[in-house]
């Protein structure tokens, strides 16, 4: 899909004018207006205690704005809601005692569906195995295939493949890739990780201290993929390192 935002579709979720504060502490968002798109990828990225997660509450429901609203196809987001998914880093959101097919089904999913689902995120040979029997990435498979169950229009996703070792999490960053062209889903996707980001994005959501800026990836991918070795990508690394860590000399 082209980062131009001018060539997406739908919006599948607004924030209009949106400010959130915590209580004593200064506002983590001030008038801010921004949308996610039918089939988009926006990464939010910054540094640590910068607000990522919390922009991805208030987009799942899971916290309210101070001002302003946030809206989806329904209209305003006033709580989560099964159409809003979120899946977090730790694999623990599995049942230990279902197997993944159980899991994936859970708790009212089309047989049919999930089994198209374990296949799509290759899983499709361990469906009868329990967590326990899994390693780290098949458990966040099983989780991802979880959401999707459900068919919602837009996944979140909170540093979900923080823990595992670079092979493992370039394969699911390339599994969730294909999820989203094959199923249009929506995706907002909290990482601080800056090559991810470029990676996985069709526009990025950059926090820094001076407010937030939106950044269009104005770059191919090949076979569905990015070269991240090329000038243009390591170009938009140093560029938005310098967003969110500028030089104060």
């Amino acid at each position: 899909m082209s980062a131009n935002t001018e060539n997406l579709k739908t919006p599948v979720l607004r924030f209009e004018n949106a400010g959130f504060a915590y209580p004593g502490y200064s506002p983590v968002l001030s008038e801010f207006s921004a949308s996610l798109y039918e089939g988009e990828i926006i990464c939010i990225i910054g540094a640590s205690g910068c607000g990522k997660s919390t922009m991805l509450s208030l987009a799942g429901g899971f916290l309210l704005p101070d001002s302003g609203l946030i809206t989806d196809s329904r209209g305003t987001v006033s709580g989560p809601e099964p159409k809003r998914i979120m899946v977090f880093q730790d694999s623990a959101q599995l049942f230990p005692w279902l197997t993944v097919f159980a899991n994936a089904s859970f708790p009212d999913a089309d047989p049919t569906h999930v089994s198209e689902l374990l296949e799509m995120v290759d899983l499709a040979d361990a469906a009868e195995k329990y967590p326990s029997q899994l390693s780290g990435g098949m458990k966040q498979r099983a989780v991802i295939a979880r959401a999707l169950a459900g068919r919602p229009e837009i996944l979140l996703l909170d540093e979900p493949f923080t823990a595992l070792d670079a092979p493992t999490r370039r394969g699911l960053q390339d599994m969730l890739l294909e999820l989203n062209s094959e199923l249009g889903v929506s995706m907002m996707f909290v990482t601080h990780d800056i090559r991810e980001a470029v990676y996985l994005a069709d526009r990025l959501l950059i926090m820094t201290p001076g407010g937030v800026k939106m950044m269009n990836i104005e770059l191919e991918r090949g076979a569905g993929k990015r070269d991240e070795f090329s000038n243009e990508f390591v170009a938009i690394e140093r560029e938005v390192y310098g967003i969110i860590s500028p030089d104060k000399s």
